[in-house]
């Protein structure tokens, strides 16, 4: 059953296995994570973008929605996280 708000695609990498979709969408999130150059960055969100295109979404307008309502919470995220660790302790692990 499909949902009022649902977005759909018409593009190529609409018509794939889903699977191979989110196997797809894991490696590129963890990619774009480990950049740490601008021009990196740059040229990743120029693929998110191509990616985008690929997809032939039929509603921009909802996945963008969808996006915003993300980035709010992460951004409370942000906010409450270095209240988190205030306390010092041992460090175990450092990335970097």
């Amino acid at each position: 059953m499909g949902h009022a708000s649902e977005i759909t695609g018409r593009g190529p990498l609409s018509r794939m296995d889903p699977r191979l979709g989110v196997i797809i969408l894991v490696a590129w999130s963890v990619t774009l994570a480990l950049v740490w150059s601008r021009p990196a960055a740059l040229a990743g969100l120029a693929g998110s973008i191509g990616l985008f295109l690929l997809s032939g979404c039929d509603k921009p307008g909802a996945f963008i929605a969808r996006l915003l309502m993300i980035n709010v919470f992460l951004v409370f995220v942000w906010l409450v996280l270095p209240f988190s660790f205030s306390s010092p302790g041992e460090v175990i692990w450092r990335a970097g």
